[in-house]
């Protein structure tokens, strides 16, 4: 199709698309406008009982509870969640781009699913694979003689491993992955490492098999061969990671982090290995000097030898039966609304859809953007003034690559996601084979991107990269958080999904007051956290530069901030310090940020809350102060927005002049 067709059509849809908005948004439109939710928000969580001298806190946020901010995250998703419903019903009616037909299909072939049944999965592969499953000849084979039952269990494991990793099982004894190389962020590469040990675990607590797929399999010696892969595994990654076994087995543990050698194929000793990449990636045999990230050789060959000594027959049962407990366990993530099946599968598709069908975000844009450049730009102050005393090289690698930290918002484009989907067919009557077909088209799109053209930051295969999860390499299944700016360290990109853009956290003439004290926030927390200690080493193009971050980890004053940061909040306190340091320092990013503007546009609009008037600076952005001896519906120097965030440790107090740990330094409150 011509590039002068395709616009022609391009505008039929967004007009298709537009129409759904006024459904989507008519609720909120008559309800009270964000501003006046937010000071009622403010109004019932304040104990006016309570003395405003002695403790702010409790007078401020006496009646505040965590799950106000949960309840409105929620809200949001809800309301985005019936938008992208109406948006997918209008699919059908467009002639382009040609995917949206496809993805319909597959929302329907959800609608008409009926029952869950996990076996289909694997009939579906059994009928449109090479890959003939034990389970399904089980059934087909009944009354037949033994040798040919035989015969359907005869595969080698490896090939089975990388054909059941085509369709994103990972989670054995290999993890593999792409990601960006090292030295240069837009090439890709393949990267083989351990697993998340929490992944394998006891296998009775894995197992679900409520109707007897699994009933003829040998479930004792799978669950005793596990624990004993699990327990040599610990062994080995104490040993060779230095790890201790309360941090190897943490839910939150990723896959094994240690420094990747670079290693060529013709370099490696594994002959398995090489076998296992042919079958990945449909090529035999590989380049000599096809390159790979490995994390450990030692590890692979040791559980490899392991393995293997069980022998072919018990290993591919093995892997069928994690493969089974694999597809289960994607059923549960990703929930059992169709809508939210859509947007997880298709993050980038639906993030064009909703764009299009809200236009008027655009005018919005400039604003955010204008915000954005206000936060670098009072960061870049705080860097200037250099208050480790860093070296001039440390303080221009950091200059440079805050300068480099570009915002994007609303830039999705369609020719762009055409080209990537052109390929893509889902029926309406396969939901199971959709399934498949979306994960292995994922990664082969992927896979055939390590010998491709040139990748861009913009490339719909790079950003598919950046919002696969770092642990499972699945798309993040976290819908309630995916609304919230989130910073692409590689690509230096803080992306801001335009679906924040609306009720409960944002309207056309809501206050600065309170776009500094939300969508700021979050901006500043995105900033911010491109400076913590995961992110540090990579510089202003996204290269990873281990020397530099040695260089600013030496610093002493440096140092002794993280030591205090660590010391204040301790894991069980908040979470991570890392990220306790994001979120202080993220706040007062964002407060003197406002500050500065308040200053330079002389800001002083009041507000009202019980009957009192409250200036911005009052509402929104001056530190508690002592309170001399006037009347107290006065004197009311009210910070709602830093009690909100405080901390009860010594992160954040209520005192103009005190600083906040955070790794690139203190940002000290500054009075409005």
């Amino acid at each position: 199709m011509s590039t002068t067709v395709v616009l022609k059509i391009l505008p039929l849809g967004i007009l298709l698309l537009g129409l759904v908005q006024g459904a989507a948004t008519q609720t909120t439109t008559m309800s009270l406008t964000v501003e006046q939710r937010k000071l009622q928000s403010m109004e019932s969580s304040m104990g006016l009982d309570q003395p405003i001298c002695t403790n702010f806190y409790k007078y401020a946020c006496e009646k505040w509870s965590f799950l106000r901010s949960i309840e409105t995250i929620r809200e949001l998703e809800e309301n985005i969640g019936k938008q992208m419903d109406q948006i997918i019903g209008v699919f059908p009616n467009l002639k382009y781009p040609q995917f949206l037909s496809s993805i319909h299909n597959h929302y329907q072939s959800c609608k008409n699913r009926g029952e869950f049944e996990v076996l289909n999965y694997l009939k579906w592969m059994h009928d449109n694979t090479d890959i003939k499953w034990p389970l399904v000849r089980q059934q087909q084979n009944e009354g037949k003689d033994a040798k040919e039952a035989e015969e359907a269990l005869a595969y080698d494991w490896i090939e089975l491993l990388a054909l059941t990793r085509s369709y994103g099982f990972n989670d054995i004894f290999i993890y593999e992955s792409v990601v960006q190389r090292q030295d240069d962020p837009l090439k890709l590469i393949i990267e083989i490492k351990r697993p998340a040990l929490y992944a394998i675990g006891d296998l009775r607590s894995q197992v679900y098999d409520t109707k007897g797929h699994l009933q003829h399999m040998d479930m004792e010696g799978f669950r005793n061969f596990q624990l004993d892969l699990l327990n040599l595994t610990v062994r080995l990654v104490e040993r060779l990671e230095k790890a201790s076994f309360e941090h190897i087995m943490e839910t939150k543990s990723q896959p094994g982090d240690t420094k990747p050698q670079l290693v060529r194929v013709k370099e490696l000793q594994l002959p398995w290995l090489v076998k296992y990449l042919e079958t990945l990636l449909n090529r035999s045999p590989l380049d000599a000097d096809m390159e790979i990230y490995i994390n450990s050789v030692e590890y692979l060959h040791t559980v490899y030898s392991f393995m293997n000594e069980r022998g072919n027959r018990f290993m591919t049962e093995y892997i069928q039966l994690r493969f089974f407990i694999y597809l289960q366990q994607q059923h549960l993530n990703r929930g059992f609304e169709c809508g939210h099946d859509i947007r997880e599968s298709f993050p980038l598709v639906m993030q064009w859809a909703y764009e299009q069908n809200n236009l008027q975000l655009k005018w919005q844009i400039p604003r955010v953007e204008k915000m954005y450049d206000n936060l670098k730009q009072q960061f870049r102050q705080s860097l200037l003034e250099n208050r480790y005393n860093f070296g001039e090289n440390v303080h221009q690698y950091l200059l440079e690559k805050l300068d480099n930290l570009q915002l994007m918002m609303g830039q999705m484009n369609v020719f762009e996601l055409q080209r990537y989907y052109n390929n893509l067919s889902l029926a309406k009557n396969n939901y199971y084979g959709n399934h498949l077909q979306i994960t292995n088209f994922h990664f082969k799109r992927l896979h055939e991107a390590l010998y491709g053209e040139q990748l861009t930051p913009s490339s719909p295969v790079m950003w598919h990269l950046q919002q696969f999860a770092e642990y499972g390499q699945s798309l993040d299944k976290t819908l309630t958080l995916a609304h919230l700016p989130k910073l692409y360290p590689r690509l230096n990109v803080i992306y801001l999904p335009l679906t924040l853009l609306q009720p409960p956290y944002y309207e056309d003439g809501l206050s600065e007051e309170f776009i500094y004290g939300s969508t700021g926030f979050w901006l500043a927390h995105a900033i911010v956290k491109s400076f913590d200690q995961h992110h540090l080493a990579y510089d202003a193009q996204g290269k990873v530069n281990i020397q530099m971050l040695q260089q600013i980890q030496s610093n002493q004053k440096f140092e002794k901030s993280l030591i205090e940061l660590r010391r204040d909040f301790a894991k069980n306190d908040f979470g991570d310090s890392e990220n306790v340091g994001n979120d202080l320092g993220g706040l007062k990013l964002a407060y003197n940020s406002f500050a500065a503007l308040k200053r330079a546009n002389h800001l002083n609009r009041a507000f009202t809350l019980h009957n009192s008037s409250f200036t911005s600076e009052q509402l929104q952005a001056r530190p508690l102060q002592t309170l001399q001896s006037k009347p107290r519906h006065v004197q009311k120097q009210t910070n709602f927005f830093l009690a909100r965030r405080r901390y009860s440790k010594s992160g954040v107090q209520t005192t103009d002049g005190v600083s906040t740990h955070f790794p690139m330094g203190r940002i000290t409150m500054s009075s409005a």
